[in-house]
């Protein structure tokens, strides 16, 4: 009777989890992004009527428009 030497299961590839990782990251990173510009433009849609009033204001202050202020 020969030696058969035990059958040992190849060794996973770390690259596989790397690449799947680095997809995730990619897509969280994407989001983000995206999330933060859609949340300024909707910020700056929400406070532009009562930024135009400041300024209005300010203006007429500045010019010694006290009516119009």
């Amino acid at each position: 009777m020969a030696y058969q030497p035990a059958m040992v299961p190849p060794k996973k590839s770390k690259r596989t989890l790397f690449i799947v990782l680095g997809v995730v990251l990619a897509v969280c990173c994407c989001g983000g992004v995206l999330s933060g510009f859609f949340l300024f433009r909707a910020v700056q849609e929400a406070t532009g009527p009562a930024r135009s009033t400041a300024e209005t204001f300010a203006e007429a202050i500045v010019d010694r428009d006290y009516p119009a202020a």
